[in-house]
């Protein structure tokens, strides 16, 4: 609209006269004296924005797109202030209609490009932030600096996220780089769906921006620097270089109150899953991604020696990783950005790289440049590669746990080749092997490919059926009022717990309403047996899977189990790309025992559960600390690679163990506790000393004929019913609550037993 030029200290008077109303910004620039530049925005209204502000939320129709939609409720949340908090959506408004116009709107200098998608996972909108530099476009494609965030408590949506009304960030202008910042699905740890968000994100910056591919980059703090470990190590080939800022965990780095290096914790799960939650698991895969990495050695959150554990173990194997630590500083801004991004900004992608390897617990993060493994041996072990290209068409390939392997050297690694055969000296075999499609492939003879076996899009893993686009079928034929009522029970809690951490409804059907297109469309979470459910019953003659009402029998071998519950993932039968996962109880009073919340952590959101199926009954099993329930099960396992279940991938629970564990069973219809008898208990408890949640309190309430328990700190309220007059079950997860008393009958704590683990709170006066 309008440039002028003034000299500090002066003022500056822009006319306008003239200007239709509505949001403006006026960039200032200027230099240090040390000639570096520097931007200010300053945001402006002209006339009335409370009446725009309303225009827009007229706008946001049912059958409007959802980023207006999304900016109507930023708009929405904060209508009670002046304009300048309404100022940044009011802009963004503006400047996407400018775009649907034809015009740059805010692809434009120092400009804010929100980028929004639906994820089929649940139907949802995520959004991801663009922050491009002071020169755009600029006359060549531009680097690109990913973002990542820390973990937010409050978990709270979209529109009340940190910084998610902020419209400039002075990394981009400073540095001439497009700062993305993704949400990563909230609070998930930046894995399976977190992971697949900030991929996404990328993807959807170069459909819209000019980004240089050689020169992309990323960083995150705290959970964020978590992320960036992570992510980097899993897909090497699209970093130049990463920054991990006081990120990072690894079990091997014991934190006061876990241990996760128990002895006694020899269960190939129990060792397995612990390597998979580990930040530094696939480091090796950071092999071409140098690294700068820092910490503050006063950090109380994230210990500092996190980050020393990961940069001895690079600077052990000769990585290009750069360390530093900021003396007495914490978990808190280091002001380094500015400096990251120099240091990024000196490389570019290694497009050619002679020596690739891997490490991953999973198919999906097992590739790396021009290697990738696509089926494992056994599913309780990492997998690992390391291929260097010797010159004159020799490839030297060493792994483990790999049993086919696909290499697509750039030619200039393999240059003469004899006959077109690469040669590849694979575990101290000699191979030569012929392209198809630009690829080579070696598999091992132990291995024979199948049609429908697992691979990295659909590996199996419960948890992961949750990163496929899914829809919960609740069963309704069933002829026992109890298995009805409980069904529907189970799919509105799973239903409401999803919600409350993605802020979005998954969808639900029941099984006489779901079409048969959805039922093909989606990944079908299918609660009921075939006498429970009528899409069950459609597909139970094609599933390894049957139950009956004292057993569980998994691809032919049968289990003995009386009130329990058996899970198990399995293909879809009729979708490639789609699971199904089944939940069968063998009566009414064993559904109690299926908990919706064991696929995600309560808190932090990462996969818990690595099992393709599970029978649980109502032992109420105690292990220590670094052993798993699988202990106290009936049973549990893992497929192998073509879908089958096999004895060398299945456990067993301990018998001893089962036999001093209490034997849960449902109340009896209608059991309830006196009111005074609920008064006795409730009252507020505060979790004890190296224990999870340590020094917060739990609240314990009567509401009318029940109970409620909150969180640590105030979490969410958790209706609790009894089962006996002191042990109590959370509400739809089934999880046990007990009561402690001394001998005077007085109450004077409480037990939440969690993932086969004891929280033990004591009652304050």
């Amino acid at each position: 609209m309008a440039e002028a030029t003034t000299v500090r200290k002066m003022p500056l008077e822009l006319k306008t006269t003239g200007w239709q109303d509505g949001p403006y910004e006026i960039r200032v620039t200027s230099s240090n004296s040390l000639g570096d530049p520097i931007y200010v925005h300053l945001p402006w209204y002209k006339g009335d924005a409370h009446a725009a502000a309303q225009r827009v939320l007229a706008a946001a129709s049912p059958g409007a797109d959802d980023h207006v939609k999304m900016l109507a409720d930023m708009l929405r949340d904060r209508i009670g202030g002046d304009w300048r908090v309404l100022h940044s959506p009011l802009m963004e408004y503006e400047e996407l209609l400018l775009e649907r116009a034809g015009q740059a709107g805010g692809a434009r200098a120092s400009g804010f490009v929100r980028l929004a998608w639906s994820d089929d996972v649940d139907g949802s909108t995520q959004f991801c932030r663009a922050y491009l530099p002071a020169v755009y476009p600029a006359p060549r494609p531009s680097p690109a600096l990913i973002f990542l965030h820390g973990y937010n408590p409050p978990n709270p949506p979209y529109v009340r996220w940190w910084s998610i009304a902020d419209r400039h960030n002075g990394v981009a202008e400073r540095h001439g780089v497009i700062v993305l910042e993704p949400m990563g699905r909230g609070n998930v740890d930046y894995r399976w769906m977190g992971e697949r968000d900030v991929l996404r994100c990328l993807d959807e910056a170069r459909k819209r921006l000019k980004i240089d591919d050689e020169r992309v980059y990323i960083t995150g703090e705290s959970m964020g620097g978590n992320g960036t470990w992570l992510i980097a190590s899993r897909n090497p080939q699209r970093f130049a270089a990463a920054a991990p800022v006081y990120g990072g965990w690894d079990y091997r780095t014991i934190i006061s109150g876990y241990n996760y290096t128990n002895p006694l914790a020899s269960r190939p799960m129990e060792r397995f899953i612990q390597e998979a939650h580990a930040s530094f698991a696939g480091a090796e895969g950071l092999r071409n991604v140098p690294l700068y990495v820092l910490h503050g050695d006063a950090d109380a959150a994230v210990p500092v020696e996190q980050s020393r554990h990961g940069v001895r173990l690079l600077q052990r194997w000769g990585y290009d990783i750069r360390y530093r630590e900021v003396p007495g500083l914490g978990h808190e801004d280091l002001k380094a950005r500015d400096e990251i991004a120099d240091w990024l900004l000196t490389h570019k992608r290694a497009a050619m790289p002679r020596e690739v390897r891997l490490r991953s617990y999973d198919l999906a993060g097992a590739s790396a440049h021009w290697v990738r493994v696509t089926a494992w041996e056994s599913p309780l072990e990492m997998i690992e590669a390391r291929a260097q290209a010797l010159g004159d068409g020799v490839i030297r390939l060493d792994t483990k746990n790999a049993a086919a392997v696909e290499l697509a050297p750039p030619a200039e690694l393999v240059a003469g080749l004899a006959n077109g055969g690469l040669k590849v000296d694979w575990n101290g075999r000699q191979h030569v092997v012929t392209p198809s499609a630009g690829r080579y492939t070696l598999v091992a003879d132990s291995y024979a490919a199948q049609a429908h076996d697992k691979n990295p899009a659909r590996e199996g893993r419960l948890t992961y059926f949750f990163n496929t686009p899914f829809a919960i079928v609740i069963g309704t034929r069933s002829e026992d009022p109890a298995m009805v009522s409980g069904l529907a029970a189970k799919a509105d809690t799973l239903a409401d717990l999803w919600e409350r951490w993605q802020h979005v409804k998954p969808r639900l059907f029941r099984d006489t309403e779901i079409s048969v297109a959805d039922q093909r469309r989606y990944s079908l979470l299918l609660l009921g047996g075939p006498a429970d459910n009528s899409v069950t019953a459609k597909l139970a003659a094609k599933l390894p899977l049957k139950v009956t009402g004292d057993s569980v029998t998994v691809d032919g071998r049968r289990f003995t189990a009386t009130d329990a519950v058996a899970q198990m993932l399995y293909p879809h039968p009729q979708n490639d790309q789609r699971y199904l996962l089944l939940v069968q109880p063998t009566s009414a009073a064993g559904l109690r025992f299926w908990n919706p919340q064991q696929y995600w952590h309560a808190l932090n959101g990462f996969p818990m559960n690595f099992w393709d199926w599970t029978i649980v009954d109502g032992r109420h099993a105690i292990q220590q600390s670094g052993q798993f329930p699988d202990r106290g099960w009936v049973a549990a396992g893992v497929l192998d690679m073509h879908w089958k279940r096999s004895d060398g991938f299945t456990v067993l629970g301990d018998p001893e163990l089962r036999a001093r564990a209490t034997l849960r069973h449902p109340p009896p219809a209608g059991f309830k506790l006196p009111t005074d008898a609920l008064d006795k208990l409730a009252g507020r408890y505060r979790v004890n000393p190296g224990q999870i949640g340590s020094g917060g309190l739990i609240n314990v309430v009567r509401d009318g004929e029940t109970l409620t328990a909150s969180a640590p700190e105030g979490g969410r309220a958790w209706p609790i019913e009894p089962e006996t007059d002191t042990d109590f079950a959370i509400a739809g997860l089934g999880t046990p609550v007990s009561f402690l008393r001394d001998g005077a009958g007085n109450t004077t704590g409480v037990v939440y037993h969690y993932n086969g683990q004891e929280i033990v709170a004591t009652k304050l006066p």
